[in-house]
């Protein structure tokens, strides 16, 4: 939309990032020891921004020019479209599989039962990352 790598537009958002699981939630960039790990360089990967911030202006079609302001993964986008935005607050999304994500504030909750945190959201405010448990199971459709 932003006209990607040619118009100098290579852009992931955090909680899509932290997805891949070479995003250290607690610095919120890229693992340098997951990357090495991997066998990935960093100047391939995106550069990370926040959900909600403007990244440039739509390049082409009906909509050029419009500036865009807000990424998010679909997930953690439902937990926001239903306003589950305080800590203990849940949300179940279903499509390719089903997910449910647990608030848990700024906090990184460590579990024992398999679940995993993740990056729920990082708003205007560069400190403020919100952090969420997930669990899901993903259908063969």
């Amino acid at each position: 939309m932003l006209g990607g790598v040619s118009a100098g537009q290579h852009i992931s958002e955090v909680t899509n990032a932290s997805r891949t699981l070479l995003l250290n939630i607690r610095t919120l960039k890229w693992d340098p020891a997951l990357l090495r790990f991997f066998g990935f360089r960093e100047s391939i990967l995106p550069r990370l921004v926040s959900t909600s911030e403007v990244y440039g202006n739509i390049a082409d079609g009906p909509l050029k020019g419009v500036p865009l302001g807000g990424l998010v993964g679909d997930q953690q986008g439902a937990l926001i479209g239903n306003k589950c935005l305080g800590q203990g607050q849940a949300k179940c999304t279903y499509g390719t599989g089903a997910f449910l994500l647990f608030c848990t504030g700024t906090d990184i909750v460590y579990s024992t039962h398999g679940l995993l945190s993740t990056v729920r959201h990082r708003i205007w405010c560069p400190e403020l990352v919100l952090i969420s448990l997930t669990v899901g199971r993903v259908s063969s459709r």
